[in-house]
């Protein structure tokens, strides 16, 4: 399932459940291309009652096309009873992290951010062993898991940024200020 094709899931999900009464939905999603047989999003996304919430796990989200056309309508049509955590990677070349910050800057969905350093578009990380992306993996879970449960850790208008330190041979996690 692509992208677009995981968001009018959530967005069916979120017109089913308001007429049955529920008032917030989870919808998690592994992006890697967009369904272009889904079309109409922007208007189902406009059909979505501001009462119900849905929280959208976008991780490696592709932004930019293979033609370089960039994803992001879809995106500035959720609407702001909307909660989407991006999780990419620093060498994404398919979700920069500056065009990235730029949409997520006029979505009317509020947003956060984890940053895997180093990682490309399929959150490999460059020169690092299985292990070390088993670790960062299982972190950006943990910290996925979290965000959705509304743990104390996201309380704040933080980013989180996810690197190995090779020093230490260990991984690092720091929080840094959200630029939105």
């Amino acid at each position: 399932m692509g992208s677009r094709a995981a968001v009018m899931a959530a967005l069916e999900f979120l017109h089913g459940a308001k007429e049955e009464g529920v008032e917030e939905a989870e919808v998690g999603h592994r992006a890697r291309e967009l369904d272009k047989n889904v079309s109409n999003a922007p208007n189902e996304a406009r059909r979505i009652h501001d009462s119900v919430l849905v929280n959208l796990i976008l991780i490696s989200y592709p932004l930019v096309g293979p033609k370089k056309d960039v994803r992001s309508q879809i995106l500035y049509d959720l609407p702001p009873t909307a909660s989407v955590l991006f999780i990419i990677g620093s060498g994404d070349n398919m979700c920069p992290l500056d065009l990235l910050n730029d949409v997520r800057s006029k979505m009317a969905a509020k947003t956060r951010l984890v940053v895997v350093e180093d990682a490309n578009h399929g959150m490999h990380i460059k020169g690092k062993p299985d292990s070390v992306e088993k670790e960062v993996g299982e972190m950006t879970g943990k910290l996925a898991a979290e965000w959705v449960t509304g743990g104390e850790e996201w309380k704040g208008d933080e980013e989180w940024n996810i690197m190995w330190d090779d020093k230490k041979d260990q991984m690092m996690v720091q929080r840094s200020k959200n630029r939105e």
